[in-house]
Order: C-alpha cells, then structure tokens, then sequence
C-alpha cells in the first residue's frame, strides 16, 4: 500500500477509537423521490429511489444491482447498469453507445404520476 493509503487508515483507526469516526456520503446518493430511467432491449425500466432503497415493479429493493440482474438476468453491477459509475471504456468506443439513463426528479415525470 502507498504511504498515503497507510496514513489515512492510521488516521481512520485513531478516530474509530476516539469514537469520532463518520461514515463519509456517497457522493452519488440518489435522493429519495428521484426516478431512474433505463432502455433495455426496447424496453424501458423505471426505478424509484425511496428512504429504503429503490422501488421497481411493485417490489422494493435495498440496492440497484439486484434490479439490473432482474432486469437483465445477468450479474451486472446496479450502479453501472443505471449509468451511475464512470466506465473506463470511452462511451464512442461501444458499440450501441453505452447504456442510456436518465434521472428525474418527481416534478419532471409530473409529481410521480407514470
């Protein structure tokens, strides 16, 4: 491990001990109310974050990647199915463009009404 890595572990450590360590945000948090819009295979999929996790179908989830295997019927990351996380290969490079996906709020799909 670098010698950066070491020190914020060792400063992670002193302040689990001092009882003053703080789980850091995602900063992708997808706020409660907001709609996640996903094509997959002419089909479109929306998803809605909740206090709780995600809603798809009528059924509620904890996290997306349970969603995208439903979805898909493969073992796909849910962040990086929705379009959530950066991908490593440049969007011109795929084929069909890379996944399409968007999020909404409740006001831009009309108060949450479908």
């Amino acid at each position: 491990m670098s010698k950066a890595t070491l020190r914020r572990i060792a400063a992670q450590a002193r302040e689990l001990r001092a009882g003053v360590f703080e789980q850091p945000e995602s900063s992708a948090r997808i706020r409660p109310g907001a709609r996640l819009v996903r094509e997959w295979r002419g089909r479109t999929h929306t998803v809605t974050a909740i206090n709780d996790g995600f809603e798809y179908d009528g059924k509620v989830y904890g996290s997306l990647t349970p969603i995208a295997r439903t979805i898909t019927g493969a073992n796909w990351s849910g962040p990086r199915f929705f379009g959530l996380l950066r991908k490593r290969t440049p969007k011109a490079a795929l084929p069909d463009g890379g996944p399409s996906t968007a999020i909404c709020s409740q006001e831009e799909v009309g108060h949450g009404q479908p």
